[in-house]
């Protein structure tokens, strides 16, 4: 038994998301706590001081996003927990997320669980508090990450118009807040004004893929969830 147990808290994360990342974890020996919401995750954090958080860049409190607040803080107040933001909506992530992460002192950000990322996701999380991947329990968190977090297809003409979102955004992610300017209907109907913008109605692909819905998994919470 390790004289010094790693301990992680997943936080703000979907229930589909979470419960895998908390199993990983734990299949790994990490002391892993999952909570989809905290009413002060500062309070939490200092009084159990995780070596790993990951929280999602879109975690709000209030209605106010605080992911980038939780870095910057967790840089200053507790140097030792390493800060992994994570999108569950995205199998990629974009340049322009890992640098808006990176800048406020996360170590990185980890897309949605899938097959063909996961190996690579676990082991930068494992490297970050000097652990290395347990190779024997790699096939049983793949099956679980195929049959409970099946990756969304998205078409090429999507990616185009998930890019194009993306670069009309600047500075740390905010609400969106989208209005129709002509609900009579006519050829403008096709485009959207997004933060004073005018785009494709379809560019603004978080708000598709945050309506996903997934089933439950059979995993276990321990006791201190």
């Amino acid at each position: 038994m390790e004289s010094n147990p790693c301990s992680a808290l997943i936080a703000y994360v979907g229930r589909n998301e979470g419960l895998l990342w908390q199993a990983i974890l734990k299949l790994q020996g990490i002391d892993a706590v999952f909570k989809p919401l905290l009413d002060n995750i500062h309070e939490y954090l200092m009084i159990n001081s995780p070596n790993i958080l990951l929280m999602s860049i879109n975690a709000n409190s209030n209605n106010v996003l605080i992911s980038g607040g939780v870095c910057r803080w967790c840089q200053s107040k507790l140097r030792n927990t390493k800060v992994f933001l994570v999108n569950p909506h995205k199998p990629e992530i974009s340049d322009l997320e890992r640098r808006w992460a990176t800048r406020r002192g996360a170590i990185d950000v980890l897309p949605q669980l899938t097959t063909q990322n996961a190996t690579q996701s676990i082991r930068e999380v494992l490297t970050a508090v000097g652990k290395s991947p347990k190779e024997e329990v790699i096939p049983i968190l793949m099956n679980l990450i195929e049959k409970y977090n099946p990756t969304p297809s998205i078409s090429s003409e999507d990616s185009i118009h998930e890019k194009t979102a993306e670069e009309n955004t600047s500075g740390e992610p905010q609400s969106q807040e989208i209005t129709n300017p002509n609900p009579n209907g006519n050829k403008d109907d096709e485009y959207i004004i997004y933060r004073g913008i005018k785009v494709p109605r379809f560019s603004i692909a978080s708000n598709r893929t945050a309506k996903l819905i997934y089933r439950g998994l059979p995993i276990k919470q321990s006791e201190n969830n």
